[in-house]
């Protein structure tokens, strides 16, 4: 599920500009196909040694909300693109996780060299999908306010491993 507390959710939102928002989070989630719902096989394209993510349609010139899933639909790592400064747009943002170098790679690598008590030095392309299957993206247009506000909330509800 992704909203543990769903119920908590739509309380804070209840006169809340994000409940809308949230709700369609929910919506695109819960459907099998959705047009910003995207699968990293689909993105990650393992026979090419850089990644396929020019090739992928994510939106690229919005800035918005995403969140990785696991293979179990359970929300992994939720992230923002748009900060202040920033000029990276939703497809750039993804695409950038998705590299060896990036925090969510980081994140995964020494989490699970806790857990499991390994010392892997870093993540292939081929071990991220071990870990996430799906993405959830969310635009938000050029609101990179409300962009941040629903990370911050998607993250008080949501229990992603990944996140720091």
């Amino acid at each position: 599920m992704l909203f543990e507390k769903s119920d908590r959710v739509l309380q804070l939102c209840k006169n809340s500009d994000y409940k809308h928002d949230l709700i369609k989070i929910l919506e695109i989630y819960n459907s099998d196909k959705h047009e910003y719902l995207f699968s990293l096989k689909q993105i990650i394209n393992l026979e090419k040694t850089e990644n396929s993510c020019k090739e992928a349609k994510l939106p690229h010139k919005e800035v918005g909300v995403y969140i990785f899933f696991d293979k179990y639909k359970l929300p992994v790592y939720i992230g923002v693109t748009g900060e202040k400064g920033s000029k990276a747009n939703l497809k750039q943002r993804i695409c950038s996780q998705l590299r060896q170098s990036s925090n969510l790679s980081k994140n995964i690598l020494e989490i699970n060299n806790l857990i499991l008590g390994t010392d892997l030095a870093q993540l292939n392309r081929k071990d991220l999908l071990h870990y996430l299957d799906n993405v959830l993206v969310y635009p938000c247009g050029n609101d990179i306010d409300k962009a941040q506000g629903l990370e911050l909330l998607l993250l008080s509800v949501c229990n992603t491993k990944y996140n720091r």
